[in-house]
Order: structure tokens, then sequence, then C-alpha cells
């Protein structure tokens, strides 16, 4: 005779040990969720009727409550924005000799319509817009708008936002970043 005996209901697996025909304990099981119920002084192989089918049916519904709520609980949650309505696609990186420095080169998309929100780059940045329209606004000068084949050179931590101008199409721009060598492309600010 096996240690354990294993009865099978619909949704459930109960595991009762059988020692001499005493269930010392009920497992009751839900996929990878499991709870161990001690039914001390029960018989697994007497008929006891109602009551001991009373009292596994009053287990098996308090696990699996509890393990149906700790999967809800579990679940991951969504990132914000999916998917993410800026592309960034590094080219190349190569450190810059004899220096605290490292060049960055990007594709970057940006999704019609969103806006990026402020930032800086921590170091000088390079944009050449490839299609569609640039929407970039520096704190304390004018918004501007870059099309195909325009360039833009911004100086070192300016704050700005920028996005797509268009509602309707992508812009995608090829953008250089010169920056201390372990800084982040990118900085939010608040």
């Amino acid at each position: 005779m096996s240690a354990f005996g294993v009865k099978r209901t619909d949704r459930f697996a109960l595991h009762m040990s059988a020692f001499g025909g005493k269930a010392d304990m009920v497992v009751v099981t839900q996929s990878s969720t499991f709870a161990v119920v001690p039914v001390r002084g029960m018989l697994a192989s007497q008929k006891q009727g109602a009551p001991m089918l009373t009292r596994i049916i009053a287990a098996v519904t308090i696990v699996s409550a509890l393990a149906f709520g700790g999967m809800v609980l579990a679940q991951d949650k969504p990132p914000p924005v999916s998917p993410s309505p800026i592309k960034r696609t590094v080219l190349g990186k190569v450190e810059v000799p004899n220096s605290n420095y490292e060049v960055t080169t990007a594709m970057v998309e940006i999704a019609p319509g969103f806006k990026a929100g402020r930032h800086f780059h921590p170091g000088v940045v390079f944009v050449n817009v490839v299609e569609g329209e640039f929407w970039i606004a520096p704190d304390g000068q004018p918004e501007q708008v870059l099309k195909a084949d325009e360039r833009l050179t911004l100086p070192d931590k300016i704050v700005h936002n920028e996005g797509n101008a268009s509602s309707e199409k992508p812009v995608k721009f090829i953008v250089t970043y010169v920056l201390e060598k372990g800084q982040p492309l990118v900085n939010p600010v608040k």
C-alpha cells in the first residue's frame, strides 16, 4: 500500500495519508497551490457519511477560496502604456579615447501625437529627422517643429519636452548622445 491515497474530484486532488487506515491529514491541491488540512481521528477506510464528507467539502471550499484570492492578487499589472509610444534602437556605442565620455547613436521612433514629457539628456545631443515631424519645446525658448532632413543640437542638460507633431504618422529620427560614461540617455524632470 502506498503512503498516500489520491482521490480526484473535478477540480481538486485530495491526498490522504493512509497509515493503518487512519487519515492524519488531507492535502488539497489546485494546480500549483496546495494546503494541508488536518483531520485527525477520521478514518480513511471508514464510511462516516455526511459528517466526514461535509468536513472535506468545507476544507476544500476554504482552501480554494484562499487559493483563488491569492492568484488574483498575484497577477502581474500590465505596463502603463503598451506598446511603448517611443521606440529607441541603439545603432552603435563607442568610448571616446582618453576621456570619460561615450557616444551612443540610436534610431528613435515616436508614435503619432505622443509627447514625451519634460526631461533632459546628461550631455550634448544631435538630432537628425529622417521622416515625419519632430516637435521640441526647450524650457524658456519657443517651440519648434523639424521636418525630414532638418537637424538640431541640444546643449548639455537642457530641460525640454519633445514628441511627434503629427497625429497621423510616426516621426523617426537619428540621435547621437555624447555623455559621460555610465550616464542614462534620458532623465525625467518632475
